[in-house]
């Protein structure tokens, strides 16, 4: 998928060897399609889990992480002090997991390919739910 560059936030591409380098930038909004809410307007991008040094701290609203590959299984350490959207490939929500609701269903985590890192409070704000149509728009 390709992200159109400009001025904003941090992208990082896979190079021919493997590894992973900061390329240009980009400004990315997070929109919820299905409810018409802004979840982000500054989504930093990674292109898998395991290319998060350290989480933004704090995370202040509007900001975000968009990681691009969720690989199979895998989950953020630590999210008692995030927002955490699970997206399918069509970019439907399939979870949502925040500090208020901590237990929420993860049997659909497993379909899991990309996720939204949020800040706290997000998604009871923009009241995200399963099923929610998510839109990623480089502006």
């Amino acid at each position: 998928m390709e992200v159109a560059r400009g001025p904003g936030t941090a992208v990082a591409e896979p190079s021919h060897d493997g590894e992973f380098v900061r390329e240009q930038t980009t400004t990315i909004l997070a929109l919820n399609e299905t409810r018409k809410t802004l979840l982000a307007s500054r989504l930093h991008v990674s292109a898998a889990l395991s290319e998060i040094a350290q989480p933004l701290a704090p995370m202040l609203p509007g900001d975000g992480v968009w990681i691009r590959s969720l690989g199979r299984g895998a989950l953020p350490d630590a999210c008692d002090d995030l927002d955490l959207v699970f997206l399918d490939s069509d970019r439907r929500v399939l979870a949502t997991i925040s500090p208020s609701n901590p237990e929420a269903d993860r049997t659909a985590l497993g379909n899991a390919v990309e996720l939204l890192e949020l800040a706290p409070g997000t998604i009871d704000q923009t009241r995200t739910a399963r099923g929610d149509r998510i839109v990623l728009d480089p502006i």
